[in-house]
């Protein structure tokens, strides 16, 4: 019976946003691990365009890294197939999505159906772009989580005396050129700055 109660129980949606560089996927693998610690039946996924370091793990800037499935960002339901080959008889408690804003907003409606379902739903994503425009689906995400963890990075912008800023930075900088809103990088196209010392390229 107490089983039985435990898969009834209410979900959870917890949301992990900032800018670039300010550990959201380092948390996110965080929460992730310290599930599987406690034997929770936990499945992660990225979208399959963000290849930067591996297409099977979620790697933060940092070089940590944990497997994870890639799915197309256009078409989330897919996770759904992914689930069902990964059912046991405990079930599917704890489901991780990395880098959120790069999928549909239909992803949105998927999620609730898993928070119902009695998942604990952890994503991590940007909030906003480098232009500081807000970045859907994590604004909505925001608004419905039960969780919101908003991380900051260090601004690393560097002055012509070589200073650098070192404040608290909440804006992502993109130092290539190029007006895409997705362009896949790391240090070698983006900067974390703080609101002084971003601007719009």
């Amino acid at each position: 019976m107490k089983e039985k109660a435990q898969m009834l129980k209410a979900g959870r949606l917890e949301i992990i946003t900032g800018c670039m560089f300010s550990g959201k996927s380092e948390e996110l693998q965080r929460r992730a691990r310290r599930a599987l610690i406690a034997k929770g039946n936990v499945k992660l996924f990225k979208p399959s365009t963000d290849d930067r370091y591996d297409k099977t793990k979620i790697t933060s800037h940092s070089g940590q890294e944990i497997s994870a499935i890639g799915i197309s960002s256009n078409v989330p339901e897919l996770i759904y197939s992914y689930l069902n080959e990964a059912n046991s008889a405990s079930g599917i408690y704890v489901i991780a999505i990395d880098e959120i804003q790069f999928f549909h907003e239909k992803i949105v409606d998927l999620l609730k159906v898993f928070v119902v379902a009695g998942i604990r739903v952890i994503v991590a994503g940007l909030d906003t772009d480098y232009r500081r425009i807000p970045w859907e689906p994590v604004p909505t995400l925001m608004a419905l989580a039960n969780n919101v963890q908003k991380l900051h990075a260090i601004c690393t912008f560097e002055d012509a005396n070589g200073f650098i800023c070192g404040e608290e930075a909440n804006c992502t900088q993109r130092i290539t050129g190029g007006t895409e809103r997705v362009v896949i990088g790391g240090k070698d196209k983006y900067e974390a700055r703080c609101l002084d010392h971003h601007h719009i390229p």
